[in-house]
Parts: structure tokens; sequence; C-alpha cells
């Protein structure tokens, strides 16, 4: 329970790490077969980066990381309930 004084709204992202032995797709190509099994849940407003995957092979697939967080963009959020003014 959050106990929190008054309304308020929170934006969530569901979150699950790969097991990747180790290794840092910021910096070599990483591939991975399994998902570590249990989810994150972080306020959007943490995230600095968001990174992809692509299926490699056929017979026995793996994923590869795509992580471009090497110059990070900054994200932008935007109340769409408010006017444009505001």
């Amino acid at each position: 329970m959050l106990r929190l004084k008054s309304a308020c709204q929170y934006l969530l992202a569901t979150v699950t790490h790969c097991k990747t032995k180790g290794d840092d797709a910021t910096i070599n190509p990483v591939l991975y077969s399994e998902l570590e099994g249990t989810f994150h849940f972080v306020d959007l407003t943490a995230v600095v980066a968001v990174v992809g995957c692509v299926k490699v092979g056929a017979r026995m697939p793996k994923f590869g990381i795509i992580d471009q967080s090497e110059d990070l963009a900054q994200a932008s959020f935007h109340d769409s309930e408010r006017g444009k003014d505001d």
C-alpha cells in the first residue's frame, strides 16, 4: 500500500531482464535465448534509454539486443489534457 494523501497518476513500464551472462550490449553485440523470469515495474520518468531485440536464427533462435543509447536522447513527457499554451 502506498499510503498517498491524494490521488495521483503514474505511468509505469514492465521490464524483464535478459540472461546475457554479464555481457554489455553497449560495448559488444549480445545474444540471449532466455529471460530472467521476473517482472520489474518502473516509473517511466526514470527511463533514460530503451533498447529492442531482433530474432536471430530459425532452428534454435536467439535474440540480439539493439542498444543505441551511446548518445542518449532526452525523453520528453507532455500532459495531453492541458492546453497547448500551459
